[in-house]
This record gives structure tokens, sequence and C-alpha cells, in this order.
């Protein structure tokens, strides 16, 4: 039988600036033994990544999944991910599609979401779709390690990772070390909840 992992998160969970040989989704192929779904990507918001589970549900056995900060929102356009945060940052490049107005769009929408924005709301979303997704995957009979980089009031229990500022790197996402520190606390996390 084969066993299927699927992985999602940010930036953090995917190594954004490591080297791939290092990352978790090789972690956990090497390691682990397991074929890995990684739909990771950066700047993926809670939404994103409560979406993709859901939809990939059927076919993983393991997930594993690294919820990110609230104030990231997410709208699909076609078959394109278009992804927002506070810091606005470059729109993906979308063929067929006039570019310019599509722009236009993303400018007037950052503008406005954010300008609404307020953080109780955004907090208790996320932490809505971390229980409503976690908890759709463990009734369809999957396995659940979800983690988070912010402190959610949730009823799922979640894994809170310390990554020491030496196991980072400039850009203050994970080194080697910490993607591996990383890696150990949710396989530690495994083997105490699962006979894997």
């Amino acid at each position: 039988m084969v066993n299927r992992l699927y992985l999602d998160g940010c930036s953090f969970t995917y190594g954004l600036n490591l080297d791939k040989k290092y990352n978790l989704e090789t972690l956990f192929t090497t390691h682990g033994g397991w074929v890995v779904d990684n739909q990771s990507r950066n700047g993926k918001s809670n939404l994103a990544i409560a979406m993709d589970a859901y939809q990939h549900c059927h076919d993983n056995d393991m997930f594993v999944l690294g919820f990110t900060f609230s104030g990231r929102f997410y709208i699909k356009y076609q078959q394109h991910n278009i992804d927002f945060q506070p810091i606005k940052y470059t729109l993906p490049f979308v063929p067929d599609y006039n570019v310019d107005n599509l722009e236009s769009s993303y400018d007037k929408f950052h503008k406005y979401f954010y300008s609404l924005y307020q953080t109780p709301f955004c907090d208790e979303l996320s932490d809505f779709l971390i229980d409503a997704v976690c908890g759709y995957l463990i009734s369809k009979g999957k396995k659940v390690i979800a983690f988070s980089w912010e402190k959610r009031n949730t009823q799922v229990p979640l894994l809170y990772p310390y990554i020491s500022p030496e196991h980072k790197l400039p850009c203050n996402h994970l080194n080697r070390e910490g993607t591996q520190n990383l890696y150990n606390l949710i396989t530690q996390r495994m083997s105490d909840h699962y006979d894997l």
C-alpha cells in the first residue's frame, strides 16, 4: 500500500530560499517514505490552504497542514491562484487575459480589502477554516497534523513550532536546521498520535 502525505502551507512549509534537498517535502519523501503531494506555496493564505486540503481529501492518507498568518487572503481567477497579503507583491502572470485590467483589479481589491481589514474578523475566520477543514478530514478517516505560526483559538489541537533565531535564514524563513527541527516536531506528533 502506498502511503500518501498531503503537505500544505506558506513559504515556511514550502522552504523559501532553501535548497530543495533540505525542504519538508524531501524530508518526508526520503526519511519518512511518503509519496508527497506538496501544495504549499509562498504567500499562501489559510483560506487557500483549507480549500486545497478539502479538494485533495480523497487522494491522501496523512495531512500535514502549516497554517499561516490570518491577514492573508486568496481568490482563484480561472485556474490561477491570486494571493493577497497586507504587503503587496507582484501579481502572478496570467496568460490569455488583459494584464493591465487584471493588475488594476488586483490593485483595487488589495486597496479596499486592506482598508476594511480588521484583525478580530480575520483571526476568527482563520480559526473557523482550521476547525472546519481539519474536522472534515478527520470525519473522512484521514490523519491530520496541523501547526500554526500564529496563536489560534481552535477546537483542533495545533502544534506551535518554536524555531530559534540561529535556525533561520536572514529573510526569517527556516534554514536547513530549522526545517529539520520542524520535521522532527511534526513526525514526533505523528508518532504520539498515530500508529504509523
